[in-house]
């Protein structure tokens, strides 16, 4: 129930917030964790940083204007792997924000890094791979969704970390693909 409710407070606060963002302009996002959020040494729960991103995602997603225009076209993105990289041991988090953006793209993958920070140092980040899907099937670029923002960019040089996340995504869909 809490993540809706977060979800709801993030979609509205985005949606009325007058600051838009560019497509490669990182996009912060506050919270306070609740009780539940928290593992007994006083960081976060495992869990919780997935749940945090997506709500970090979905924030960067309306206020850079992406979102509306995904839906316009029938477009939809979905998530398809996640890597965490821990910096430093967790403190008691009581206040950290999230750092969202886009990296780089890679074909029909995007990669979306989610920096988490307490008192201005990161203590963790997310790598998130996803891609977007079409109604009509079609495949849908990285590329495409530049052009349909009406940004003229490149992608900016992937990071390793990324380019074997999207190795591992094809492999797996591809040994799926051979059942």
């Amino acid at each position: 129930m809490n993540l809706f409710f977060r979800m709801l407070v993030v979609c509205i606060r985005a949606a009325l917030a007058k600051e838009r963002h560019g497509i490669l302009d990182p996009v912060r996002l506050r919270f306070r964790p609740f009780i539940g959020d928290r593992a007994k040494q006083g960081g976060l729960e495992n869990s919780r940083y997935n749940s945090f991103c997506d709500l970090g995602t979905l924030n960067y997603f309306i206020r850079s204007g992406t979102l509306s225009i995904l839906r316009k076209r029938g477009w939809m993105p979905i998530i398809v792997s996640t890597t965490r990289i821990d910096f430093r041991p967790p403190r008691l988090v009581n206040k950290f924000e999230i750092e969202t953006r886009i990296a780089s793209w890679i074909g029909q993958h995007v990669n979306i890094v989610h920096t988490f920070h307490q008192d201005n140092q990161a203590f963790a980040e997310v790598s998130v791979v996803a891609r977007v899907s079409s109604t009509d099937k079609s495949k849908v670029t990285g590329d495409m969704i530049v052009t349909a923002l009406g940004v003229s960019i490149v992608s900016p040089q992937p990071t390793e970390l990324f380019q074997h996340q999207v190795e591992t995504v094809e492999h797996q869909k591809s040994k799926f693909q051979a059942k």
